[in-house]
């Protein structure tokens, strides 16, 4: 090749370069100079071509350059394939988890909301810039909204700081970090929970048209819905607020009957009798396909127990003695639910205890109407037995007499109750019943697994359930049990066996090399 054609492909290349350097430098604002650079570049290579066409067609011709040239059109064809793939995979994310537990990814519940979102969900967090850094809690909820945005493309997430972006934060009357705010249509919420369960329940109450109303019965010395102390039902409201129901109170004093739009009625630990007009309204709202919770607790005076009956299931108004209970360091009379239905929504996947309070057994009733079925949801322990009375410390087991466990705690009902002339047919029917209700209660609700028991009773029975409640995951630990003959093994082979077979077989090689 002549120095001049070295010196015009030289000169090509630089120009390449500039005009490449150019490029990602001014970004889609191309001036003319850069066109310029570019054919002056185009137009050094070619001059070098066709001054030593000879050389070209000769080195072209040649073996090595053949192979050369296949071995680059391979690279450029594998180069090609890796930009497509990682295109592909840009523009469509899919995520696996292979965890044993899950916990890469969002639960069933989460998905099926997404698939039914038709309009975009705005996700804005006013975080600081260290709370986005890696590990902060702007990153951790970032990492959530990027498992919901890997099952749809409806979900948009955008941090702002609120110092920086004084304008956007008090369009959202933002006054602190950490905020969130989720706008759908013309709908806005604020995620008061940044996981999962906070995220999901903030969509339903945004994309719900309407909330549903759950009724809870008062007057007869129930648990008060209202009361934040330990014997009240505030924390429980609390919770069906945040998952998108309207709570009200139902006095059959004000009005004689379940109203049309209650999509569940709560009675909790009632303690005086219900009058015969008060057991008839629940029995109308039940013949018409109501849905009952009912929480009831042993040793009362009250006639509640009729319901019960009513749905299949008889009230044994006994006292149920777990020594379960008693290893925890609390009452013999604390009564843990140890295990549960697999197949029931409400309790599907439970793998901790529930806590409940002076509770009692709850049975199958005995010649219980046809077409309902009875599921038993929560049951003590093997350890456990029932006792129809206390008296004092007395809480030995007699044989023959007091019902070894494990023991029904809860159970549900589904069917219809029996026609009555002069009526249309009866609808089918649900109830969730309780032999306890202090494990409603704010003293109780937040232990172990009563606060998805309690909450999952309430989206199954009102037909919600996308709301069931979304257990945290935690990974399992993996235990090894090695022998002290293992270990023996497990040392010698790895710190002398191993590394001496190495040294032999490389030395073995060298000297067959070395001979060859």
């Amino acid at each position: 090749m002549s120095r001049l054609s070295r010196v015009l492909l030289f000169l090509g290349f630089i120009f390449l370069i500039c005009w490449f350097i150019a490029m990602r430098a001014l970004g889609g604002n191309l001036m003319p100079i850069v066109w310029v650079i570019l054919g002056l570049g185009v137009a050094c290579i070619l001059a070098a071509i066709f001054k030593d066409i000879k050389f070209f067609t000769e080195l072209a011709g040649q073996r090595t350059t053949k192979h050369g040239l296949n071995l680059g059109a391979l690279v450029l064809i594998v180069t090609g394939i890796l930009v497509g793939v990682n295109f592909i995979s840009y523009r469509h994310v899919k995520k696996f988890d292979f965890t044993k537990e899950k916990l890469h990814s969002i639960s069933e519940q989460t998905t099926k909301i997404l698939k039914n979102l038709d309009d975009d969900v705005q996700v804005r967090g006013f975080f600081n810039d260290n709370q986005m850094v890696s590990g902060g809690e702007g990153d951790r909820f970032k990492s959530l909204t990027d498992l919901y945005a890997a099952q749809t493309t409806h979900v948009k997430f955008t941090s702002f700081n609120p110092v920086k972006r004084p304008d956007i934060a008090k369009t959202y009357e933002v006054t602190s970090f950490g905020t969130v705010m989720i706008e759908y249509k013309t709908r806005k919420a604020r995620v008061e929970d940044l996981t999962e369960q906070g995220f999901t329940n903030a969509l339903i109450k945004i994309t719900r048209d309407k909330n549903k109303i759950v009724y809870v019965v008062k007057g007869h010395g129930e648990h008060d819905i209202e009361v934040s102390e330990p014997n009240g039902l505030g924390t429980f409201k609390k919770y069906m607020t945040d998952s998108s129901y309207d709570i009200k109170t139902l006095s059959f004093t004000e009005q004689t009957k379940v109203p049309e739009d209650a999509a569940l009625l709560v009675i909790a630990g009632p303690k005086h009798p219900y009058f015969d007009p008060e057991i008839a309204a629940v029995r109308e709202y039940l013949y018409n396909g109501g849905k009952l919770f009912l929480a009831l607790d042993p040793d009362t005076k009250s006639n509640v127990t009729k319901l019960a009956q009513m749905v299949g299931i008889e009230f044994k108004n006994n006292f149920i003695i777990d020594q379960l209970g008693q290893l925890m360091g609390q009452s013999a009379a604390m009564a843990i639910g140890a295990s549960y239905s697999n197949t029931s929504e409400i309790t599907k996947g439970f793998n901790a205890m529930t806590v409940f309070y002076l509770a009692s057994q709850l049975k199958p009733l005995s010649g219980k109407p046809d077409g309902i079925t009875i599921e038993d949801l929560v049951r003590s322990s093997p350890r456990s037995f029932s006792k129809a009375e206390l008296k004092g410390e007395q809480v030995r087991q007699i044989p023959g007499q007091d019902e070894q466990g494990p023991l029904t705690i809860v159970a549900s009902a589904i069917g219809k109750l029996k026609e009555e002339a002069g009526k249309p047919a009866p609808k089918e029917f649900q109830a969730v019943v309780a032999g306890d209700s202090d494990f409603l209660s704010n003293q109780l609700i937040d232990a172990a697994m009563n606060h998805d028991l309690a909450l999952n009773s309430v989206a199954f029975l009102a037909k919600d359930k996308e709301l069931v409640s979304i257990r945290p995951k935690t990974p399992e630990g993996t235990t090894i049990t090695v022998t002290s003959i293992q270990k023996t093994l497990l040392l010698y082979g790895l710190v002398f066996i191993a590394p001496l077979l190495i040294f032999v077989s490389g030395g073995s090689i060298w000297y067959r090399r070395r001979t060859a």
